[in-house]
Order: C-alpha cells, then structure tokens, then sequence
C-alpha cells in the first residue's frame, strides 16, 4: 500500500526550490563555480542535508535547484546565503532572472514509497555530476563527456543488481523511445553504428579502466558507493517493471544533468552506444564460454 506522502511544498517549508536562468554556455560555470560554492557551504553548516538540480527550458534555458532544509526556519539563512551570489552574477549579466516554485513532487512517476528514496538518489547523482564537470572542463576532451555518461549508467544500474543482459534490455527498451521522437530512419542509424566503431577502442578501453587511475571514474565509483543503501531499499520496494521505469527515469535525469545542450540528442546517441557496447561484450563472453566448454 502506497504510503501518504507530502506533494508539494510551498517556499518556507522543508524544500526551497530556485530557477535560476542563465545560458547553455554558462550554465556549467555557474553551477560549479557559484552554486555549488554555496551548496557546499549549506551542508557543512547543517542547514540543508541534500539538494539537486536539473537543467529545464519553459522556454529560456535555466537550472533548477531543490535544497532540503533540515528545518524550515532554516530557510532566511539559505536565502541570505545566496544573496551575494546571486547578486554578483546578475550585475555580470551571468544571470538574468531567479525565482522560487512551489515544489512538486513527481509521485506517478518515482512513486509515493520511494519519494524520500528517489530524491536521495538526486542528490547523490547531483553531487557527483558538479564534481565531474569540474574535471572535464580541466581535460577539454569533447569525447569524455559522453563515455563518462556510459560508465555513469552502466555503474548505476551495476548498483541495482542488474547484470550486463538486463543492462542491454533496459537501454533497448530506452533507446526505442527515442528512435520513435527522434524518428530515426535507416541513415541515422547507420551513423550512430559508424560512430561506435570508430571509438570501439576507446570505448572499451574506458570502461574496463582501474577507478584508481581515472579520476572521472574514482568519482562515480564514489556516487555509487553513496547510494548502494538507497539503492537496496527502492528495489525491495518495486516490482521489476515497475524499477525498470523509475530507474529510466533517474538516468534520464542523470544525462540532463550531465549534458549541457542537446540533452535528449545526446541520450539517445549513448543509450545506441551502449547497446552496440553490451551486444559486442556479451557475444565475447559466450564465444569465451563456447571455447572453454569445447
């Protein structure tokens, strides 16, 4: 039975959300360099115990920050707190426009029993994907971001207990939802095939690299050691297909964060990515198996 849960919360209750609109160029500036400044400052002082964020258009371009008081009254701090940020940045003309939103949760889609769950999860995902922007800024390299985004899901649902056949089936399933809103015909995908056999190498190479000598991946293998409590907890709660969704969803939510232009472009190009890297894997492993068993 689905517990009864808060929806929304209007601003001086425990979540004070901002959209805070700036542009595609400077979004990733201002979310590691400025925010998170002050983000980081909230936790340690305890007067927030999460936060997350997402990048939205409605339709100007801007983020969406969600902060979790640890009590209401907490909430003149954590406006005043930002006060200086924000009126630095918009005297720059960094930004050009905030405001506070009620916030709604999304129960039909996440679920009424894994809310709380689910937006720890955020939170974790949102830590992590400011820190790995950092260092992919420092490295300049156009390709990382998008094998980052592969090891992020692949780890992920590493952590739900999904082994590489299900991982496959999952991404399929995702990856049929965009080819459908992205009417993807015959010479797309003919593209997006070329497009992983020419970093097949690459890809490959990234995914088996040590955590230890990859700083991008020692940052994911930290989220995922983070939530592997949570983790356990939203699957003893749901039925299979019913996590299959909710965890689409959270990887949706992680390319979004990831990404800063042409989120859903971009997702669709790595879930095709990660199919054809799962489909390449899995057939190794059974000629290895047939070899051995032979």
């Amino acid at each position: 039975m689905e517990n009864n849960v808060k929806t929304s919360f209007l601003i001086g209750e425990e979540w004070l959300y901002y959209k805070i609109y700036t542009g595609f160029a400077t979004t990733d500036s201002v979310l590691y360099n400025h925010l998170y400044t002050v983000v980081t400052g909230l936790l340690r002082d305890g007067l927030i115990d999460k936060w997350f964020f997402i990048r939205y258009a409605d339709p100007e371009h801007h983020l969406r920050l969600r902060l979790h008081l640890t009590e209401p009254e907490h909430i003149g701090m954590v406006i005043l707190a930002f006060q200086a940020t924000f009126r630095r940045l918009s005297e720059q003309h960094t930004i050009w426009k905030i405001q506070t939103e009620t916030y709604e949760r999304e129960l039909n889609r996440y679920g009424e029993m894994v809310m709380e769950e689910t937006e720890t999860l955020f939170f974790y995902d949102s830590e992590c994907i400011v820190k790995l922007l950092t260092v992919l800024e420092l490295t300049d390299n156009d390709n990382e971001r998008w094998m980052v985004g592969m090891v992020a899901i692949d780890s992920f649902l590493d952590v739900f207990g999904y082994d590489r056949e299900a991982r496959k089936n999952l991404v399929e399933h995702l990856r049929v939802g965009f080819f459908k809103e992205f009417q993807v015909n015959a010479a797309t995908k003919k593209d997006l095939s070329t497009k992983y056999r020419n970093h097949k190498n690459e890809i490959d190479r990234f995914m088996k690299s040590d955590p230890d000598s990859n700083d991008l991946k020692a940052l994911l293998q930290e989220r995922n050691r983070a939530i592997l409590t949570v983790a356990n907890t939203i699957r003893e709660q749901l039925e299979p297909e019913r996590l299959d969704d909710v965890l689409g969803s959270h990887i949706h939510m992680m390319m979004n964060r990831l990404f800063d232009s042409n989120n859903r472009q971009c997702e669709m190009i790595l879930y095709d990515l990660l199919c054809s890297y799962y489909t390449s894997v899995l057939a190794r492993e059974k000629k290895t198996q047939l070899t051995v068993s032979g």
